[in-house]
Formats: C-alpha cells, structure tokens, sequence
C-alpha cells in the first residue's frame, strides 16, 4: 500500500522565520507597501510551485531481496533495489520497517540515484525471536525540487 504525505521541510520553516523578520524590519522602517507585497508574494509563490512539482507522483519503483528462513542470532543482509524512473536525479532516505522479531542494525540510509538508473541498498538483518518475522514496510523520503518539502511513502 503506497501512502503519500506532504511535509514541510527545516528549510521552508528557516524561510518563514526570515521572511517574518523581513517583515518586522519592513513594517519598523515603514517600506512602501509594494515591496511588502513582493516580499510575500515571491516566497510564497515559490513555495506554491515547489509543493505542486513535489505532489506529483516519484517514478520509484522498490523491491527487497532476502532469505526467509533466518536462523536465530545470525546476520542476514537485506538487499533494497530502488529503480528511479523519472528523468531527473533524486536524493533520498530509506528506512526499513520490520516486525519485533528482527532488529536492523542501520534502519535508514540516504541514496542518491541518477535519472533512469537504479541503485541497491544493503541492511543487514538478525533474527531474535522465533516465529513469524515480515519487512512491515519500506518507506521512500523524497525532497522537494527547492528542498521547501519532504514527501513520504
């Protein structure tokens, strides 16, 4: 099940900061009212258009390659394979998501993966508990084209 969200990242909250202290500053020293228009028209509309160019769908496709029947206490790798269909490079976090039974010893890793190309990902697993052990979920955190967003899926 894919599911997207949209959220801001530390850069659009860095750029609201700046653009409130642009504004105090503006309204102190009493700036014409068309500079004050252009200052929240600009971020805003770059925002606007950063958010719409994120909200569009990433052409990722994942797949995750292991053994599973894992013998207790015994490391396994993990292979992730993120295929980047879009026609542009994208940077991006993977984290892991597994059931209690297995641990991971790096659960998120940051790839970078040049257009129409694909790049493979190794974690490594070790089962603790008997029973049944599942991947719960693979989740993809892509940045915006302006980096003002971060979208997870």
């Amino acid at each position: 099940m894919n599911r997207i969200k949209h959220r801001p990242a530390k850069r659009l909250v860095q750029l609201t900061a700046l653009l409130l202290l642009l504004l105090f500053v503006c309204a102190i020293a009493s700036v014409d009212s068309l500079v004050l228009t252009a200052l929240l028209l600009v971020p805003l509309l770059v925002a606007f258009f950063d958010y719409m160019a994120a909200k569009s769908e990433p052409l990722l496709e994942v797949s995750a390659q292991t053994n599973l029947n894992m013998a207790l206490y015994r490391r396994q790798p993990l292979q992730i394979v993120i295929k980047n269909k879009a026609k542009h490079a994208t940077m991006l976090d993977v984290s892991v998501h597994l059931s209690n039974a297995i641990e991971l010893q790096k659960p998120q890793q940051t790839v970078f993966i040049d257009a129409m190309q694909q790049a493979k990902q190794s974690f490594t697993l070790r089962a603790h508990k008997r029973g049944d052990a599942q991947i719960s979920a693979i989740e993809l955190r892509v940045g915006s084209p302006f980096d003002l967003g971060k979208q997870t899926g």
